[in-house]
């Protein structure tokens, strides 16, 4: 075939070898193509008994619509083998197809089915499609066509037929499957007649040839997808199932192609089940049910991961509160959720009254962090016991791990206050303001009240000192201004406590005096003018007071003395740059007065 353009043409009948056709006798020729227009039906004659050959247009002006054509032979064209059927486009005469050389008889030559080429023995063909079936015959006269399956009588196909080609449908009944023969016969003489080699007719043509995955070395983790692939020569879809335990479930019907996805149910439903080589897979002709591949067994896995680890809480010495928000973090090498559990201890070694909480904090969550609300009203969560929290794989629990240390769940997340000033022998005037400084690690407010010590620790509250239970405090700073009607006293001290947890409360360290107003103090030093520079700092600081400094005293915001020295100067310098980046306080007595200072070292 010559093509000059994307059009194409291919020409069915006559195209096979060994046609015989009687002159005078009408026979359909037939094509294919992707043609808008006609097409023209050439017929090559060759050069007998010195009369030169050659093609000539044989179908009418303009050419023939459609994919057939009956030709009726005509009279005037001689016997001989060598002439040859062209299709040829009525736009492009590049564009054609030709088949190969056949055979016209003279129809007074009498007559005979010499041979069916089609079907041939190797022949499997499928219930349901169309096949060409030819033959050889000199005949006059139209044949008669038939199939026979082995052991059984011939059945029509078709009567009448002219020419030496049929295209059958091969019935779609049921049991049609087996080994059949073709005959065709005159239809004026059934003696005269061609019978086919035995060829067989099939629900199906090809097979499953392999499974590709899964594969006898596969591990697939329930709850999750996965591709299964198989080759096939089939010209059907395929069902795909899994069988376990002995039984098939459908994982796809109708799948064309080689691949498909499935993704595994949890366990017990469908009857999945976590084990070793419990499960296969099935790939079936869905014309065909014998006609099938399963592949080996493998294994089905509640996790495909090994380990999870608590990245927090994991640290020891936490005290979570009450309504606060924290972080829970994990990592773990698995696909599946975790459920967040809590666990709780009578001790902190985690040794001794192991409980996991009814309730988990999460039942199932994605990702490697959770962000949980301490909620206490509907918890009830204990200050006496210590709590671990308990990640586990939804899947698989035995792939679980717990906080490396207990932490303590309370009223408040912090531990301590400590008050700074005043902290012992200051003599501070009723009607003045005076600096009141403290350090804790409390996220609360704090409340602050004046109480007169008595021995051996007994602190009683004063009324009426500015300083009440209905007012709290923030941040490590006030201004107390002393109310002139505070009477005057030599024991007073300053007692700060958690505005959550009362047993978290701290006083001065020793008794201070507050004096009637308009009575000196024990030193007229203006205490503004002390000065602590530079500040932030980070190589050293220096301190400058109106009068000589007694004792300088650093403390970090957990109350640990830092630095302390005992002097007789109104200046004195100090080395910070081996103390860690953040806020300290710093404590300056001066002739009786203590100043506090806060200090930023960067």
């Amino acid at each position: 075939m010559v093509t000059a353009t994307a059009n194409a043409l291919t020409l069915l009948q006559p195209a096979v070898a060994n046609i015989s056709w009687t002159i005078g006798t009408t026979h359909v020729v037939s094509w294919t193509d992707n043609l808008n227009e006609n097409v023209q039906v050439w017929l090559y004659t060759p050069t007998i008994g010195g009369v030169v050959g050659g093609w000539n247009e044989i179908s009418p002006a303009g050419g023939v619509a459609g994919t057939t054509w009956d030709w009726t032979i005509s009279t005037s064209l001689t016997a001989s083998t060598g002439y040859k059927i062209r299709v040829v486009s009525e736009d492009y005469s590049t564009v054609y197809n030709e088949g190969v050389a056949f055979e016209l008889t003279d129809a007074t030559a009498g007559g005979d089915v010499y041979e069916v080429f089609q079907p041939v023995a190797s022949s499997n063909w499928k219930m349901g499609n169309q096949y060409l079936i030819s033959w050889r015959d000199d005949l006059a006269e139209t044949v008669n066509v038939y199939y026979m399956k082995s052991g059984a009588s011939q059945l029509p196909i078709s009567t009448g037929v002219t020419g030496s080609t049929l295209l059958w449908t091969v019935p779609t009944t049921g049991g049609f499957e087996g080994t059949y023969t073709i005959i065709v016969e005159s239809s004026e003489d059934a003696t005269v007649e061609a019978v086919s080699a035995s060829f067989t007719i099939s629900k199906t043509v090809g097979s499953v040839t392999a499974i590709y995955q899964p594969t006898t070395t596969t591990s697939w983790t329930v709850e999750t997808t996965h591709l299964i692939s198989w080759g096939d020569n089939l010209t059907e879809a395929v069902d795909v199932f899994y069988k376990i335990g002995g039984t098939e479930y459908s994982i796809q019907s109708n799948v064309t192609g080689t691949t498909c996805y499935w993704t595994i149910d949890a366990v017990g439903t469908n009857g999945i089940a976590a084990g070793t080589n419990n499960c296969t897979v099935i790939v079936r002709s869905t014309d065909d049910g014998s006609v099938e591949l399963e592949s080996d067994p493998f294994d089905l896995t509640l996790s495909s991961g090994t380990a999870v680890t608590v990245v927090q809480p994991s640290i020891s010495g936490l005290n979570w509160a009450y309504n606060t928000t924290h972080l829970i973090s994990w990592d773990d090498d698995f696909p599946e959720n975790v459920k967040i559990e809590l666990v709780s201890y009578t001790n902190a070694a985690a040794t001794t009254g192991e409980i996991v909480l009814g309730t988990p904090i999460q039942a199932s969550i994605a990702s490697s962090t959770y962000v949980w609300d301490i909620d206490a009203t509907s918890a009830g969560y204990d200050p006496a016991l210590y709590y671990k929290v308990k990640i586990t794989s939804v899947n698989d629990d035995n792939i679980t791990d717990m906080s490396d240390n207990t932490f303590t769940i309370n009223s408040t997340a912090g531990t301590y206050v400590d008050v700074l000033s005043p902290d012992g022998g200051e003599y501070w005037m009723a009607g003045t303001s005076h600096l009141i400084s403290w350090i804790d690690d409390l996220p609360e407010n704090v409340k602050i009240n004046l109480y007169l010590y008595t021995a051996p620790s007994t602190y009683t509250k004063v009324d009426g000192a500015g300083l009440t239970d209905g007012t709290t405090y923030s941040g490590s700073t006030m201004t107390w201004t002393i109310p002139q009607s505070v009477d005057a006293a030599s024991n007073y001290r300053v007692g700060i406590k958690s505005t959550l947890d009362t047993t978290i409360v701290n006083y001065s360290a020793a008794n201070f005096d507050i004096v009637p107003y308009g009575k000196s103090s024990k030193s007229n030093v203006n205490l503004d003018l002390v000065k602590v520079y530079p500040n932030p700092a980070s190589g050293s600081v220096n301190i400058l007071a109106p009068a000589n400094i007694s004792n300088v005293e650093v403390r970090n915001l957990l109350g640990q003395v830092v630095y302390t020295n005992t002097m007789e100067a109104s200046q004195a310098t100090i080395d910070v740059s081996s103390f860690d980046t953040g806020i300290y306080v710093v404590n300056i007595s001066i002739e009786g007065n203590v100043v506090t200072k806060k200090l930023f070292v960067q």
